[in-house]
């Protein structure tokens, strides 16, 4: 099946709006530009191989030791680096989930063990999948999480994520934890930064191009107390893959006051509800979301994304995420100017 990403904004016809790629609806904080035009001249200098500065505000900022941080050019290279370093036998994936960890898993010439998370139940992980993770379980092997999930923006329960990863510790099968779109979320409880340090086996994933809008500059970073992993992987990764520019804005990131991401969730839950309520007026399913996105479905609408982008409008058509099907769309939450938009546009077809 071939995957994409949204955000592609290049093609011929003009993009109005665009509604496919989850990003913060505040937009790149201007203090972070301000440093990026402060600081241009830097594009003269070799980056900072190591991101030492970088992972030392993290180190401040998470509480965690620098030397348990590894910085990327976006999640997706570490997703990537991580899988290939570790080269699990096998991995088990809950889906419908982010496309990127197939992409990588089919890279080291594996499949993915699917686990297909139900409908019914809006695609939430329930304790219902302990048993098949412990059926699974080998040493060596991988289980993949996303929290909150991608595309249907569901959290799973801290405890239960709990129970996983010490079922993981015990069999000695690696998790990766993917958070990106947690500081997002109205409750961040549910992160296990603070389970690192006693398991050697999780791997928690955050980036910086959801919460502060910067996706152009390709910013990740990745959390673990197993540093012989993460030093296989500094020593895998491409050189220089963190640009300067994205080092500084990273830093400049880590200085903001907590009032961006508090605004931020406070539009998020009002167009939230808006788009949900008009959505279902329009004839779709929208499944619940604890994040900045939203996933919907009408099965009698399996054209809709191409109409849209007719009209300058993208969505992400999810047909090909594992686990759905045709008639399946994720639409970021933007601002209310943004939903009128959409919505006026979905009124008349």
């Amino acid at each position: 099946m071939e995957m994409h990403h949204g955000g592609d904004v290049y093609g011929e016809v003009p993009v109005l709006l665009d509604l496919s790629v989850n990003l913060n609806p505040l937009g790149t904080p201007p203090e972070i530009l301000a440093v990026l035009k402060d600081e241009a001249e830097k594009v003269s200098l070799y980056p900072d191989l190591q991101c030492r500065e970088l992972r030392s505000r993290l180190s401040e900022s998470e509480k965690i030791p620098a030397n348990q941080i590894i910085c990327g050019c976006g999640a997706s290279e570490l997703i990537s680096l991580l899988i290939q370093c570790i080269h699990p036998g096998h991995v088990l994936l809950p889906v419908p989930a982010y496309t990127s960890y197939e992409r990588a898993i089919r890279d080291i010439g594996q499949e993915p063990v699917y686990y297909r998370l139900k409908k019914n139940n809006g695609f939430a992980l329930t304790s219902s999948f302990l048993p098949v993770l412990k059926a699974f379980s080998h040493p060596q092997d991988m289980l993949i999480l996303c929290n909150p999930n991608n595309p249907t923006g569901r959290l799973t329960d801290r405890s239960l994520l709990c129970e996983i990863a010490s079922l993981c510790r015990e069999k000695q099968v690696f998790l990766l934890l993917d958070e990106c779109f947690l500081s997002l979320c109205e409750n961040e409880e549910t992160s296990l930064k603070d389970q690192l340090e006693d398991n050697p086996y999780l791997f928690v994933l955050d980036s910086f191009t959801k919460k502060y809008a910067m996706p152009g500059l390709r910013l990740g970073m990745m959390y673990s107390s197993n540093t012989m992993i993460l030093e296989r992987m500094q020593s895998m990764k491409t050189e220089w893959s963190v640009s300067t520019l994205s080092q500084r804005a990273g830093i400049a990131a880590l200085s903001l006051s907590g009032q961006y991401l508090s605004e931020a969730k406070g539009l998020i839950k009002k167009e939230k509800e808006f788009l949900t309520k008009n959505l279902v007026n329009l004839g779709f399913t929208v499944f619940p979301s604890d994040t900045c996105f939203i996933l919907f479905y009408n099965e009698s609408r399996p054209d809709l994304s191409s109409r849209l982008a007719e009209k300058g409008i993208l969505i992400r058509d999810c047909r090909d995420y594992s686990g759905l099907s045709p008639g399946f769309y994720r639409i970021a939450v933007r601002s209310h100017e943004a939903s009128l938009l959409l919505l006026q546009a979905l009124n008349g077809f």
